[in-house]
C-alpha cells in the first residue's frame, strides 16, 4: 500500500526513533533516486542512442532542489521534533515530546535519539542555509551563465528581480516557527514567538 509510505507506523516503523531516521534520511533517498534516473536515462541514451534520454543534469538539479524548497519547513520541523518538549504539571518535574508523550526528554532513551537528530541540525538546517545563503550571494554575477540559471532557478523564480535574495529570509521564517517550537517549554511563548515570526 503505497499510504504507509506516509504512515511510518503503519509499515511497522513503531518507535519514534524510526520515524526520526526516516525523517533525516528521506531527502537523502529522495536524491538518491535522482542521481539513479539520470545515470540510467545517461546509459540507455548512449546505448541505444535515445536523444530525449539525454538528460540536463542542471534541470534535474534544480527539480530536486524545488523538492527540498517545498518540504523544508516540514523537514526542519520534523528535524527539531525531538527538542519540542512540555512540562509535566507538578509535582512530576519532566518533560515529554510533543510528538511522543510517551517519551521522556534530557532522560533515558532520548538521549540515544539526541546524536540522529543532531546530524539532521547539521545537514538540513546548518548546511542547507549556508547553501543556500551562498547561492544567493552569488547570484548577481553568476545568474547571466545558463547552467546558473538552470540549476539554480528554483531559489529565485518567485521572487521579482531586484528582491532575488528572498528565499532566505522566507526560509527563515519556516525554520524559526519551528526553532521557536523546540526553545521554548511553555505554551504562551511558544506562541508568542510563531506570532512575532508571522509578523516579521
Amino acid at each position: 500500500d503505497i499510504g504507509t509510505v506516509f504512515r511510518p507506523e503503519c509499515a511497522g516503523f513503531t518507535s519514534y526513533g524510526s520515524s526520526l531516521a526516516i525523517t533525516i534520511t528521506g531527502p537523502i533517498f529522495v536524491g538518491t533516486i535522482f542521481a539513479m534516473t539520470y545515470l540510467g536515462c545517461q546509459v540507455v541514451s548512449v546505448w541505444r542512442e535515445i536523444a530525449f534520454l539525454d538528460l540536463d543534469i542542471n534541470v534535474l538539479t534544480s527539480m530536486y532542489l524545488m523538492i527540498l524548497v517545498s518540504f523544508y519547513t516540514t523537514v526542519a520541523a520534523l528535524t527539531l521534533s525531538l527538542f519540542m518538549c512540555y512540562p509535566h504539571p507538578e509535582p512530576v518535574d519532566a518533560f515529554s515530546l510533543v510528538a511522543r508523550p510517551d517519551l521522556f526528554c534530557y532522560e533515558g532513551i532520548w538521549w540515544d535519539y539526541f546524536s540522529v537528530a543532531m546530524l539532521g541540525v547539521c545537514v538540513y538546517i546548518i548546511a542547507w542555509t549556508a547553501f543556500v545563503s551562498y547561492i544567493c550571494v552569488i547570484a548577481p554575477s553568476k545568474f547571466p551563465e545558463p547552467w546558473f540559471q538552470k540549476r539554480f532557478k528554483c531559489f529565485f523564480i518567485m521572487y521579482c528581480p531586484d528582491v532575488w535574495w528572498w528565499s532566505i529570509p522566507v526560509m527563515l521564517q519556516g525554520l524559526f516557527l519551528s526553532f521557536f517550537q523546540a526553545i521554548f517549554a511553555t505554551s504562551v511563548f511558544k506562541c508568542a514567538g510563531s506570532m512575532v515570526t508571522m509578523l516579521v
